[in-house]
C-alpha cells in the first residue's frame, strides 16, 4: 500500500515519474535515482532501487539500468552461491499476484 500511497501522492501534487535509473552499487546493494516531473520542474530524487521499481511499475515510467549495475546483476546469478540460486529462480519465476488477506 505504500507504493499506491506515493503514486498517488505524486499525481495529486500534479507530478509524473519520467523515469528510474538503477544506477549504482552502493556496499552491494543497488541504488536508483527517480526523475520526477512536477508544476515546478523536474527533481532527482535518491531510492532503494525496490522501490523505485515499484513506483515505476504503477506509474508507467520508464526504466533503465546502468551497465555495472546490470553486469553486478549477471555475475551473482553464476555459480552455485544461495544468492545465485535465489536470483536464478527469481528470473524464471512466473509472473505474481498479490491479493489482500481476507479475513
Amino acid at each position: 500500500m505504500t507504493y499506491q500511497f506515493a503514486a498517488a501522492l505524486v499525481r495529486s501534487l500534479g507530478g509524473r515519474l519520467r523515469e528510474v535509473r538503477l544506477d549504482r552499487v552502493i556496499e552491494g546493494a543497488y541504488a536508483a535515482t527517480v526523475e520526477v516531473e512536477g508544476p515546478h520542474g523536474v527533481a532527482l530524487v535518491d531510492a532503494r532501487c525496490s522501490d523505485a521499481l515499484n513506483l515505476a511499475v504503477l506509474m508507467d515510467a520508464r526504466i533503465f539500468a546502468a551497465p555495472d549495475v546490470l553486469a553486478d546483476c549477471t555475475g551473482r546469478q553464476e555459480g552455485d552461491s544461495a544468492e545465485a540460486g535465489v536470483l536464478q529462480r527469481a528470473l524464471t519465476a512466473g509472473p505474481m499476484t498479490i491479493s489482500p488477506v481476507e479475513g
